[in-house]
This record gives C-alpha cells, structure tokens and sequence, in this order.
C-alpha cells in the first residue's frame, strides 16, 4: 500500500510503505542482504552495482529521520561515501553532469583482477573481485581497493549511524532490555 502525505514541498508518497518501515528497517532488510550478496559474488558486476545502488539511498532514509542532517555531513563522515555515489548515479543514468562529480571525481578507475594483482595483492584470495580506485574520504588520495572493502567499510558507518540515531530517539527505562525497549536485539 501506497502511504500519502503532505509537506511544506507539497504532497509526496511512501511507495513501499508496511513493506519497510524506516531507515533501520530499510538498511537491515534490503541493503545487508545487498551487500552480502555483493560479498559472495565479488566478480558480478549486476550485483555489485545494485548493492551500491541500495546503499547510496540509505541516505534519504537517514536524512528523512533526521539521522543525518545534510549530504555535505555524510560527504566528510561516512567512508566512500562519494564513490558510492559515483557508481550509483553512473550505473543508473550512464553519464552524470553534476558539478561537484565531474569538478572532483572521487571514483579513479575499476579493474577485475584476483588476489596478488596490483598494489600489496588487493581483494580476495584467489578469487576474481571487482575493485575501484577512489578515495575514500574527499581529502585523501585514491587507493585500489576491492569492492568488498568499499561496501563493508561504508556499511560498518551506517550501522553505527543509525544504531547511535535509534538509540537517541527510544526512551528506555533503566535496566530495561532492548526488546522491552520495542528495539530488535542485535545478533552478530
């Protein structure tokens, strides 16, 4: 079902809400599977691209819950937050015209090598893996890395984000649990 509201930008629509209810619900049941499935098939570059696809949205998620205030925070904050960017607008639009990306490309290059190719042998072991040359933060050189250490380094941030973001909106009396709390208990 479709939820409808309005706002002072007029009206707008939840096209998936009851099926995702907000931004944790959102990271944890459809960008974590993403990304693991992105893990498991580090050479597949549908995959790989729509991992960086669900992650780059966890910001309007974030943003709409005032869990992050403006995209110019994430950009100093969260690790690779541009080159998953990059690769998501790229993917979905073929050529981007934005200014800030096409001033300062935060995304260098893309190789499909195994373990022991380029510099200090980057990627899994004996596997074939996607990795990119970017930076990982805008005042920081691009390095190769694989595409496993871009998405697990990024999503490690937003864990910590919205655990911090959902800790700080729930009242939870002391010596109360988080179940008791209505906070799903972690399992690692």
């Amino acid at each position: 079902m479709t939820a409808r509201n309005s706002s002072a930008a007029g009206p707008q629509i939840t096209p998936i809400s009851g099926l995702v209810d907000n931004a944790a619900d959102y990271f944890k049941t459809v960008v974590i599977p993403a990304v693991e499935l992105a893990c498991a098939h580090p050479a597949s570059k549908s995959v790989a691209l729509s991992a960086f696809i669900l992650l780059h949205h966890t910001k309007d998620w974030a943003r709409h819950e005032g869990l992050i205030t403006s995209e110019a925070d994430l950009w100093a904050h969260c690790p690779y937050a541009n080159v998953i960017a990059e690769i998501a607008n790229g993917g979905k639009h073929r050529v981007v015209g934005d200014r800030h990306l096409v001033a300062d490309p935060m995304v260098v290059e893309f190789r499909l090598c195994r373990f022991g190719e380029g510099g200090y042998g980057v990627g899994p072991y004996g596997v074939e893996n996607i990795q990119v040359k970017g930076r990982k933060l805008a005042s920081e050189n691009p390095t190769w890395r694989s595409v496993r250490a871009v998405l697990q380094e990024a999503v490690g941030w937003w864990t910590t984000t919205l655990d911090e973001g959902a800790a700080s909106k729930i009242q939870v009396s002391p010596g109360a649990s988080p179940c008791e709390a209505g906070v799903p208990e972690r399992r690692e």
